[in-house]
């Protein structure tokens, strides 16, 4: 196999306070590992080290962010360290990726892998496992299954969605296009209105909640052309957000139960009763078929105290950590 240039490592970086995870990808960039978790203060050196010994193309820094996508506390310390990076090894590339719910993959694929509790606890292997997660990610991205998520303001998340033909062309790669999309943004579920087609197809998965939320464990769904049979007259209010609405917030009161009618990517049909965190989230995204976002589910005053925020995506100047299509960009 002949190449047109030589070839480096792209090493990701999940840095803390203290201990930092690093992995690499081989000189093809198709194989992510754990490669060691080294004390923060002596990251820089190691990384000047190693790219003495190996060819490197790109650095990818976990970017600290809370679930309402404002930075977390530590982002001035990633920040002070990516400055220092650059300085020191000004001839290699960085960039950020999203590193909201790593750690809780890096737990879950520990779990899965059958490592025992004394391991799950080693923080260290969390951090290393954390980076190759985020090296995944951006591999994603390369193979264009990363998707852009159309932000609000976007004429397609205002059309009724239409059903979804037996003969879609490549429907199961839509559907695994949208989860990688959806994983790649840290969301729980998404839209096709979301990533700009107009039909009916939402995917779900709930996993990452199912410390906070049982009803979510295992909870992974592709619904299409889902349709509600029934749904309870209790409520419960409780805040939501929404990739399309980044950086949006807001208390919206939605059914405790329904009874949802969906096929899976395999036209198998299905009746399900969801109930809880896990039927939220089922009514969220199955509200985007119906040409409507959960902002419209507040109150006139609310929608007016998030008039500039709302401005500000449909401009395309909020910062989003994902890649995302606004209508001004």
């Amino acid at each position: 196999m002949l190449y047109s240039r030589s070839m480096g490592r792209i090493i990701a970086i999940d840095y803390g306070r203290k201990r930092t995870g690093i992995a690499a990808t081989d000189i093809l960039q198709m194989i992510a590992n754990g490669v060691a978790t080294v004390p923060s203060g002596e990251v820089v050196k190691y990384l000047s080290d190693y790219i003495s010994r190996e060819p490197v193309d790109l650095f990818v820094v976990g970017l600290p962010k809370q679930m309402n996508n404002e930075p977390s506390e530590n982002m001035k310390y990633v920040e002070a360290f990516v400055t220092h990076l650059k300085r020191t090894i000004p001839s290699i590339p960085v960039t950020y990726y999203d590193e909201r719910f790593t750690s809780v993959l890096a737990h879950k694929a520990m779990l899965e892998g059958g490592l025992k509790k004394k391991k799950r606890q080693d923080k260290g292997l969390v951090d290393e496992i954390s980076a190759v997660i985020i090296l995944h990610r951006q591999d994603k991205y390369r193979q264009g299954m990363i998707l852009p998520v159309f932000l609000y303001g976007q004429p397609v998340l205002r059309k009724e969605a239409e059903d979804v033909p037996k003969d879609y062309p490549d429907l199961k790669q839509l559907v695994a296009n949208m989860f990688e999309t959806m994983y790649n943004a840290d969301g729980v579920g998404l839209a096709a209105p979301q990533v700009g087609l107009s039909i009916r197809l939402v995917v779900i998965d709930g996993d990452v909640m199912g410390d906070d939320f049982p009803e979510c464990k295992g909870f992974k769904r592709a619904l299409i052309n889902p349709e509600f049979l029934e749904r309870s007259e209790e409520e419960i209010a409780m805040e939501e957000g929404c990739l399309s609405l980044p950086g949006i917030h807001e208390k919206v009161s939605r059914s405790k139960t329904v009874r949802v009618r969906y096929w899976d990517e395999n036209w198998e049909e299905h009746e399900e009763v969801v109930e809880g965190f896990a039927a939220r989230i089922v009514q969220h995204e199955c509200e985007h078929l119906t040409g409507h976002v959960f902002i419209d589910n507040v109150s006139a005053i609310r929608r007016q105290l998030n008039k500039g925020k709302l401005n500000s995506i449909i401009k395309g100047t909020v910062r989003c950590s994902y890649r995302a299509k606004a209508v001004g960009k």
